[in-house]
């Protein structure tokens, strides 16, 4: 499959949500039940760009992130505050699903790329990858 060639907030943000659509198994899903938990995934032996270095030390600290309910809206801007460049690869879970709110699980990489080199372009919703 072709590498991808933009990535902005608004193509981020679609991409995020039809991958939790994938997990849900529909299309339509209102974004405002949807609180989303970061964990970030540390790659050993992978060599970091000033751009990671402020990604890991800063926006994807314990401090920042840890244990905290993310909307929809704070996760693009979060993670996509690069762009074009925005983290390598996103993994996409279900941690939990209540009356009034779904919690996604994102596992994601520190290492912002372009576009060009994001993986899971196959999803059809790159960096993100639904894990079931």
């Amino acid at each position: 499959m072709d590498s991808i060639k933009e990535m902005s907030k608004e193509i981020f943000r679609n991409n995020l949500m039809m991958s939790i659509g994938e997990l849900m198994n529909s299309e339509e899903i209102n974004e405002d039940c949807i609180r989303i938990l970061i964990t970030p995934v540390y790659e050993n032996g992978k060599s970091l760009t000033a751009q990671d270095n402020i990604m890991r030390l800063i926006l994807l600290s314990d401090k920042n992130i840890k244990d905290k309910k993310l909307t929809v809206q704070q996760t693009v801007d979060l993670l996509a505050g690069f762009q074009p460049c925005v983290p390598l690869w996103i993994d996409v879970s279900v941690k939990q699903v209540n009356k009034d709110e779904i919690i996604i699980l994102l596992e994601t990489s520190v290492r912002c790329r372009k576009p060009s080199l994001l993986r899971n372009v196959e999803s059809g919703h790159p960096p993100f990858r639904s894990k079931f």
